[in-house]
This record gives C-alpha cells, sequence and structure tokens, in this order.
C-alpha cells in the first residue's frame, strides 16, 4: 500500500488559517453593508421624490396688460426776478388838485389855477413826479414842448418809491407836450390840454337907446365896436 503525504507547505497552520477566516468574515461584511447602505440611499431619494409637491398656479391670476397711467411731468418753478424796473410818472397839482397820474393825456382848464398863480401872467402848475428803482438824487429834467424848464432831484430813502417836483410851470393855452426823464434810465411824455375856462362877462350899458348897427355884419350876431 502506497501512502501519499501532503507537502507541508501546502497545509495552512491553525494561526494562518485564522487569519485568512478573519479576513474573508470582513470582506463579506463589508459588502453587505455597503448594499444596505446604496438600498437605504435609494430609498431616501425615492421617498424624496414622492414628498415632492407640484406648485399650484393661480390659473385666474392674468398678466396686467393695461397701459400705464400718464404720470404728470413736474412743473417747472420759474425764478422770481425782483430786479426793479426803473419807471417814471407825472402828474398836475392845481387848484382843483391832482389830475393825470397814470394817464397818456391831461386835460386842465384855465379856471384850475391855483390861487397863488392867479396874479402871475398866462397859466401856471405844479407838476409832481414819481419814480421807481431809480437812486436817490438822480436828476430829472422837465421839458414843455421840447423846452427845458426846470431839473429837479429824485427823492429816494430806503425805498424803491421815490419823488421830485417842478413848481409853477407855465403852459400855454391848447396842446403842450410835456416829458420828464433821468438820462439813459428812465422817462415819461404826456399830452396836457389847456383849455380857456368859463369866466363872468357883465354888460354895461353906456349909451342910452338900442343898438341897432353892427359893427361886423360877416359875423353871426350883432357886434359892437
Amino acid at each position: 500500500m502506497t501512502t501519499t503525504r501532503t507537502p507541508s507547505f501546502l497545509t495552512p497552520s491553525p494561526a494562518l488559517a485564522g487569519l485568512i477566516f478573519f479576513v474573508l468574515t470582513g470582506l463579506l461584511a463589508g459588502c453587505s453593508d455597503d448594499e444596505t447602505q446604496s438600498s437605504d440611499t435609494e430609498d431616501a431619494v425615492d421617498a424624496g421624490v414622492d414628498d415632492i409637491q407640484p406648485i399650484e398656479t393661480d390659473d385666474s391670476a392674468e398678466a396686467d396688460t393695461s397701459e400705464p397711467e400718464d404720470v404728470e411731468e413736474p412743473t417747472e418753478v420759474e425764478e422770481s426776478d425782483t430786479t426793479t424796473v426803473a419807471e417814471l410818472d407825472f402828474y398836475l397839482l392845481t387848484g382843483a388838485g391832482s389830475v393825470g397820474a397814470a394817464s397818456e393825456t391831461i386835460t386842465v382848464e384855465t379856471t384850475d389855477e391855483s390861487q397863488a398863480y392867479l396874479d402871475s401872467e398866462g397859466f401856471q402848475v405844479d407838476v409832481g413826479v414819481t419814480s421807481q428803482g431809480i437812486e436817490n438824487g438822480k436828476v430829472v429834467y422837465l421839458s414843455v414842448n421840447d423846452e427845458a424848464v426846470g431839473v429837479s432831484g429824485i427823492l429816494a430813502q430806503d425805498t424803491p418809491t421815490g419823488s421830485a417836483s417842478f413848481q409853477e410851470v407855465t403852459l400855454a393855452l391848447g396842446e403842450n407836450v410835456l416829458r420828464v426823464y433821468v438820462d439813459g434810465i428812465a422817462s415819461a411824455e404826456k399830452i396836457v390840454q389847456v383849455n380857456l375856462g368859463a369866466c363872468d362877462v357883465t354888460l354895461e350899458q353906456v349909451i342910452e337907446g338900442c343898438i341897432t348897427t353892427d359893427a361886423d355884419d360877416t359875423v353871426d350876431g350883432i357886434q359892437v365896436a
């Protein structure tokens, strides 16, 4: 009988056999854990997908296609001009009071002459001047029918409004052109009409009898010499 002997290097020792068993057990356990974790992950993903709810939309909400309302543009605020424009005006001072302020024409009668000038030859009045925006002390001139008749000065203290005056200005019967001016600054011109006022006429009989002879028969009525 022939006996076959296994070489000793092919037979593992008890210690080596235990080590191999331990390694194989660990590998098998690792594969099982990986499969379990993979299965758990897939289940969790599937569960998450199932939990997602679709977003509901309100079909009743329609897009606003209306045109925007007109928006008013802001109104520009104009800056106020505080500059005072230089101006002149004048009026007449007569026995009946002051006349002609802010007027282009003035009409007076010889009976309007001031009491102070009744003894003077001709018709005299005083001329009052008002000014705006002209410095105090500026020289103002007066002319009548293009003839210089007086010089005065603007009186304006702490105010844009000033004044000046001319006394005993002689005016002719009929139309007169009066002009007041401050050289290079302002002027004012007006027409002054001087009419002959009514006067009292007394007739006294100096001869007896009736007047029958017309001294000038070319004129209506009876004229006496």
